[in-house]
């Protein structure tokens, strides 16, 4: 019993990952032959309908500023249109490059489970609690803080019209984001439809960006667990001249190159999808941040607070796990070179140092070939942020 509570499954650290996949129409672990007929329609028809949906919704919103765009007199209104819509765009390509990536995709997350311990004993040797804990400090509070705000968002203005209602026997139709309709948006019979419409755009977009982000952070805590414990065996080893030793070192070299291999890989499926995430993260904390500062009402500081934050830890998981893949690769080659390798063979040396050789060139977490996910790009992007905010300020200010 003891046993069974301390065993962890691969599916413990995919878990919330997959989920939110699966909410979308999409299935990143089982292949296209292994599913039924009646499970490959109704994961089309999610992936249709919700990517359909989010698509009209982003139309609709663009054509909402631009007819509102001679009416909308300063940058306060401006403002407060545009981050919704930058975020929906880049949800809308982040779920569409993946999803057409996710043949490449499947492989490398069977062949990670594969590779993933079986037993108790191997686990305590990869020091799984450990990779557990960072599940939990890291990538569960983006987690709850992305539901958290995605729940306010869709549900405030009804909320609010809810409780006033109530008070008062007033019920304002009010919807959750700005969409232009070529009709009456205020009967009785439309405004329910249309608020489904609304948050179901918006479970979407927060599905995508949250899916994409997350799994990519929880494939790079496998990277690392496996680095790891390859820098681990490389230092505890001590060669002494046997043939065991070159054979041990060529399965940690293999692992390594394993590793290496699905590295790359991981930048082609989610390269695109990090850029959506680095270019569309500048102008929305630039444009909350100005929508905090200037001072919306008491009702939504709080929601424009939680997006504000909540795009900021996005960026931040994104480049605090790319900066973990830059430290555990090149720890394989401070091991390699720190372990004591003094009585070892000139062949065991000679294996030994194309490691190091290539331990040296630290692997990356590509955003395609523009940007490299790691804590300078944070720093960068929130530099590039405080620009855009000090110049929409200087215009502001203006304007008054």
């Amino acid at each position: 019993m003891k046993s069974q509570e301390k065993f962890v499954q691969f599916g413990d650290f995919m878990g919330i990952a997959v989920v939110f996949y699966k909410s979308l129409g999409l299935d990143a672990f089982a292949p296209q032959e292994k599913r039924s007929i009646l499970l490959k329609i109704f994961q089309v028809l999610v992936l249709v309908l919700g990517t359909g949906n989010l698509f009209l919704a982003i139309a609709l919103e663009v054509t909402y500023f631009i007819k509102s765009f001679g009416v909308l007199t300063n940058i306060l209104e401006i403002t407060a249109l545009l981050p919704c819509t930058i975020i929906s765009t880049a949800s809308a390509t982040k779920i569409l490059t993946v999803w057409s990536r996710n043949a490449q995709l499947t492989p490398i997350l069977h062949q990670l489970e594969d590779m993933f311990p079986q037993t108790v004993a191997e686990q305590e040797k990869y020091d799984i609690k450990f990779y557990r804990k960072h599940m939990r400090r890291v990538v569960l509070p983006c987690v709850v803080l992305t539901l958290i705000t995605g729940a306010i968002f869709s549900f405030f203005e009804i909320s609010e019209s809810t409780i006033n209602y109530f008070r008062n026997g007033n019920f304002e139709k009010k919807y959750p984001y700005f969409f232009w309709y070529p009709f009456d948006d205020q009967t009785n019979w439309v405004y329910p439809i249309l608020y489904l419409h609304q948050f179901y755009a918006g479970f979407v977009t927060v599905g995508a960006s949250i899916a994409t982000d997350l799994l990519l952070c929880c494939i790079v805590t496998q990277f690392r667990m496996h680095l790891d414990f390859t820098s681990r065996q490389l230092l505890k080893m001590v060669p002494r001249g046997g043939s065991n030793d070159i054979r041990y070192l060529k399965q940690l070299i293999q692992r390594h190159i394993t590793i290496l291999r699905f590295s790359d890989d991981i930048n082609d499926v989610f390269g695109i999808s990090s850029l959506c995430t680095f270019l569309s993260s500048a102008p929305i904390i630039c444009f909350t941040g100005f929508q905090v500062s200037i001072g919306v009402t008491n009702k939504t500081f709080a929601k424009y607070i939680l997006f504000l934050v909540y795009q900021l830890l996005t960026v931040f998981a994104v480049c605090y796990h790319g900066n973990i893949v830059i430290d555990s690769s090149l720890e394989v080659g401070d091991a390699a070179y720190g372990q004591d390798w003094f009585q070892a063979s000139k062949e065991y040396k000679k294996i030994l140092l194309v490691l190091m050789t290539r331990a040296t060139k630290h692997s990356t977490l590509r955003a395609t070939s523009f940007v490299t996910a790691s804590l300078r790009t944070f720093s960068s992007i929130i530099s590039t942020s405080y620009q855009f905010f000090a110049l929409v300020r200087t215009m502001y200010n203006d304007d008054n």
